[in-house]
């Protein structure tokens, strides 16, 4: 199975997500500093060397079309190496219908809403049943433009 899943999860604002990740925690925080008075931070004011502590559980997505598609810039490795699929330089136009519906209907909540959003759910991998946790984090040069995502991804058995 590939980044996405099934339909089945939660989705919600950040405030309302009481149980994620602490890396994911942590990776908020690192926005909210970058972000500083704005909406949300640009894509520039994220420097890989800073990411480094998340940089195998990291995805960046371009927007493409305000959301007609999204092309994975970045998949990371701990990701492409657990679901089997490097998705990077692919769309999610290239992916299969379920998980396809899944995971441009959770790209698109974050860019509709204009920040983070928390998604939780239980999914089957290398036939083990795991809870996955989810932090989609929208990056743009605007309060009206929302270019790019940023996505962490951590599974309950991650230190």
């Amino acid at each position: 199975m590939s980044e996405g899943g099934s339909g089945d999860g939660a989705v919600m604002p950040i405030e309302q997500a009481g149980d994620i990740h602490p890396k994911l925690r942590e990776l908020h925080g690192l926005w909210q500093k970058k972000r500083g008075q704005r909406p949300f931070p640009q894509r520039q004011d994220l420097d890989v060397i800073e990411l480094w502590p998340w940089l195998g559980n990291l995805m960046l997505i371009e927007v493409e079309g305000g959301g007609a598609d999204y092309l994975y810039r970045v998949y990371g490795t701990v990701l492409a190496d657990y679901f089997s699929r490097d998705l990077t330089g692919r769309r999610t136009s290239s992916l299969t219908g379920d998980v396809q519906a899944v995971v441009r209907g959770e790209y698109g909540r974050a860019i509709g809403k204009g920040q983070p959003i928390v998604v939780t759910r239980e999914r089957t991998v290398q036939q083990k049943r795991i809870r996955a946790s989810k932090l989609i984090l929208p990056l743009g040069p605007d309060s009206g433009t929302i270019d790019h995502l940023l996505v962490g991804l951590y599974l309950a058995t991650q230190p």
